[in-house]
C-alpha cells in the first residue's frame, strides 16, 4: 500500500493536496445520508464558519486504494456550475475524506413527478443541464458512467447538479481506453459502443 506522502507522487501533482490531518479538527460530522459499497456520505459542518457541507468517506486499503484516490483526482479540478465542487480533502487512517457542497433538492424523477403535468419543456430543462455537465466532463476526458435519475439533483433554485463520481474514469489516450462495466445495470448502455455513452 502506498504511504500517504507518496499519493501525490503516484497520481501526479494535485491542485488541492490531500491533507494528512484529522478532519475532525476542522469539521463536525453529523448524520449519515447514504452508504455504498466503499463509501459513506455524511452531513458535516465547518466549525469556524458554520458552513454546511457533505463529506464522502471512501474506504482506503489495499483493495480500495485506487478507487479512493481516483475519485479525488477526478473531482479536485472540476470547475463547473452543474458539478460538485471539492472544498477540502483529507487522507487519514483508513479513509480518503472529500468535503463537498451540499445539494438540497430533489432528484430529476422526483422533480418531474411533483409537477401536475410534466411536459417536454420540463424534460428538456433537465436534459439541457445534464448535457451541459457531460459536455464539460468529456471535454476534460472524463466519463461519468453512472448518469441516472438518483445522480441528477435539481436544487431549489432550479439548477441541476450531476453528483456521485465514484464510477467516473479519466480517459488517458487518444484512441480511448477500454472502460470496465460500472454503474447500475438498469441505466447502462445496452450497446456499449463507445466510451462516451455517458
Amino acid at each position: 500500500m502506498s504511504k500517504p506522502n507518496n499519493l501525490a507522487k503516484k497520481f501526479g501533482p494535485p491542485t488541492m493536496e490531500l491533507k494528512k490531518e484529522n478532519p475532525e479538527k476542522t469539521y463536525s460530522f453529523k448524520g449519515e445520508l447514504a452508504r455504498g459499497k466503499y463509501a459513506v456520505i455524511k452531513r458535516c459542518q465547518e466549525t469556524k464558519t458554520k458552513k454546511n457541507l457533505v463529506a464522502k468517506l471512501i474506504k482506503y486499503d489495499k483493495d480500495t486504494e485506487k478507487i479512493a484516490v481516483q475519485e479525488y483526482e477526478i473531482m479536485k479540478d472540476l470547475k463547473h456550475d452543474r458539478l460538485l465542487t471539492v472544498r477540502d480533502a483529507f487522507h487519514v487512517r483508513k479513509y480518503v475524506v472529500i468535503m463537498m457542497d451540499i445539494v438540497e433538492g430533489k432528484n430529476c424523477l422526483e422533480f418531474l413527478g411533483d409537477k401536475p403535468r410534466a411536459n417536454e419543456e420540463d424534460a428538456a430543462f433537465v436534459m439541457r443541464q445534464t448535457l451541459d455537465a457531460l459536455k464539460y466532463l468529456h471535454s476534460n476526458n472524463i466519463v461519468h458512467l453512472d448518469v441516472r435519475p438518483a445522480n441528477l439533483m435539481v436544487k431549489k433554485d432550479y439548477t441541476l447538479k450531476l453528483i456521485d463520481y465514484g464510477c467516473a474514469r479519466k480517459i488517458t489516450n487518444e484512441g480511448g481506453d477500454l472502460v470496465d462495466a460500472v454503474g447500475v445495470t438498469e441505466f447502462a448502455d445496452c450497446n456499449r459502443t463507445t466510451i462516451y455513452s455517458m
